[in-house]
């Protein structure tokens, strides 16, 4: 194994763990759509194709296959947790409870929740009707209710 390969192992182990420990603190989970799953699918395929046909060593086999399992917990590890929103939007604190300028909720046919975090980037999420009255409450526990627009 050459350095490369390990420094590569080493960062996508740390990655997969950290979203591990995400999806271990989420409380409510999005609502996937088809075409969310579908590109997930697509890419987890392609990510094993690449890896099954030009694969040279063992740690290539598992670079591959630890890539595909990264890809699948990164859609996973989308919704609310204890700190805030998380979102496929990489790692850190991006939708955190104290970074949010404005939440809104809308109930279609299911819950639509829009949030814009303090850099202007905002997100949607979408959950089941049944999760309504579990985010409302987490949002008034969590944040001021001037932020918090509900329709």
């Amino acid at each position: 194994m050459d350095i490369v390969s390990g420094l590569v192992l080493f960062c996508i182990i740390g990655v997969n763990l950290y979203y591990l420990m995400e999806i271990k603190d989420l409380i409510i989970p999005t609502k996937k759509n088809i075409g969310e799953i579908i590109s997930t699918v697509i890419g987890t395929i392609v990510i094993i194709s690449i890896t099954y046909f030009y694969a040279k060593t063992w740690i290539h086999i598992i670079i591959g296959g630890l890539g595909a399992m990264s890809l699948v917990l990164t859609l996973a590890r989308k919704g609310i947790t204890s700190k805030g929103f998380r979102s496929v939007r990489g790692l850190g604190n991006y939708g955190n409870w104290d970074k949010l300028l404005e939440v809104r909720v809308s109930k279609e046919k299911d819950i639509r929740v829009g949030f814009i975090h303090k850099n202007l980037n905002e997100d949607i999420h979408h959950y089941k009707k049944e999760d309504y009255d579990r985010i409302i409450t987490l949002f008034r526990e969590n944040l001021p209710n001037e932020i918090v627009k509900i329709k």
